[in-house]
This record gives structure tokens, C-alpha cells and sequence, in this order.
């Protein structure tokens, strides 16, 4: 009887390990898309810019600013720091600003796609429906567009 109770428990822990390996796949999937989708990097827009340059000023030592058309830097007060932040800590490494935040962009689409299959297994208790939800997340258009600009978003 307790040798029953042991494989019941060993079947439920393998098919536990599979479920994982699937979204982890599906995570490494999506970073390796996203990679190929940017081969020349992350789009840029007008809040990439600002994000950029508050994360290499911080590295001048200039604080989060922006440089004003006198070339005096001007603190900026409407864009949120902590995504020029964690580029900056990523840049004591030795990556540039720029690559840096594809690093981030990447591993952040990755997490988010593993993360939806988290919460959809939590709300349905169905590996299958949390499989298929963080499929769903890795081919939508909407999703794939945010995560490919340097932006805060993701």
C-alpha cells in the first residue's frame, strides 16, 4: 500500500516537471522569436529616447535628467525611473544602455509569457488552459509590438 501511495505521488510530480518544461520552453521560445524579429535591436520611440538618455545620464552622474537645447540637464519629472534604473544597473556589467534594454525587453517576454501561464493555472487549475493561455500571449500581435520597442511596459 505504501509503495502505491509513492508512485502515485512520483506520476503527479513527473507530470508536474512536464507542465514546467512546456512553459519554460514556451519562455525561451518567445525570447528566441523576439530576438529574431529585432535583429537591429528594439524599436525606438519618443519615450525610448527619454528612457535612454535619463539612463546614461544617471551614469554621467546627472541624476535623471534629460539634456535641455542649452546643453544644461533638465530633470525629468513625467516618465517613471525605474526602467532607467535597472538599465543602468544592468550597464555596471559592461553593456551599453541600448543593449541593455534589449536584455531586458527579452528576459522580461520570456518572464511574462511563464507568468501568464502561472496565473491562468491559479485561476482554472487547468494545465492545459494555462499551457494554451501563455501560447496565446507569445503569438498575439499586440504583445509581441509593446515588447519589441525599448519601452517601460514590458
Amino acid at each position: 500500500m505504501k509503495r502505491t501511495t509513492l508512485l502515485i505521488w512520483y506520476d503527479k510530480l513527473k507530470r508536474e516537471y512536464v507542465w514546467w518544461l512546456v512553459l519554460c520552453l514556451l519562455g525561451s521560445t518567445g525570447i528566441f522569436l523576439m530576438r529574431y524579429m529585432t535583429p537591429n535591436g528594439m524599436g525606438l520611440v519618443n519615450d525610448s529616447v527619454e528612457y535612454i538618455g535619463g539612463a546614461r545620464n544617471i551614469l554621467l552622474g546627472n541624476g535623471y535628467s534629460r539634456i535641455g537645447g542649452d546643453g544644461n540637464p533638465i530633470p525629468i519629472t513625467h516618465f517613471p525611473p525605474m526602467f532607467s534604473m535597472v538599465l543602468v544597473a544592468i550597464s555596471f556589467f559592461g553593456l551599453e544602455v541600448i543593449r541593455a534594454a534589449r536584455f531586458v525587453n527579452l528576459l522580461l517576454f520570456g518572464a511574462n509569457i511563464i507568468l501568464t501561464g502561472i496565473i491562468i493555472r491559479r485561476l482554472t487549475s487547468s494545465k492545459f488552459f494555462s499551457i494554451l493561455g501563455a501560447l496565446i500571449f507569445l503569438i498575439a500581435e499586440p504583445i509581441l509590438r509593446v515588447h519589441s520597442f525599448i519601452l517601460s511596459e514590458p
